[in-house]
């Protein structure tokens, strides 16, 4: 089994990881693999104005399912695995059927058809998102990287 929570460091330089990881993951072992995001959020001063050590990690929960896809997309592009190998099927498998097996909850299949939409509607990632109040400021992985629009089928 392998699970994948993407990891991506505070510097461009360094978000090249999961970009290496990912392609791996989805192929590695498929009966199980898993996805995961970063839930935990840091503040983006503790990333850009503190002295400490820079936390890793970057709150990815708000676009995972399109940062998952935008690394396919780069793996295909860089030869690392092709067109056809990227199928919804594996896909659900990834990003949900699997972490819910592993948890042991129930199959989406049997709760009723909760299925996404990805569109290309010239959506960006943005490069932070604030708290209702704006005092907790986020940075956001891959700022600015073109990505499908997602939105749920009820």
């Amino acid at each position: 089994m392998l699970w994948l929570k993407p990891y991506v460091a505070a510097t461009p330089s360094s978000s090249c990881k999961l970009r290496l990881l990912l392609p791996s993951a989805y192929y590695v072992n498929p009966v199980l693999p898993l996805s995961g995001s970063d839930s935990a959020p840091h503040s983006l001063t503790s990333k850009t104005q503190s002295r400490q050590p820079v936390p890793a990690g970057v709150y990815t929960q708000p676009f995972a399912t399109q940062l998952v896809i935008l690394a396919l997309q780069e793996a295909i592009e860089r030869g690392v695995i092709e067109e056809h190998e990227v199928t919804q099927e594996r896909l659900e498998q990834f990003l949900s059927r699997s972490g819910r097996c592993f948890y042991k909850l129930p199959d989406p299949v049997a709760e009723g058809p909760h299925k996404i939409v990805l569109e290309r509607k010239g959506e960006t990632i943005p490069t932070s998102i604030k708290s209702a109040d704006g005092c907790f400021e986020v940075g956001l992985s891959r700022p600015t990287a073109p990505i499908f629009s997602l939105r749920w089928l009820s």
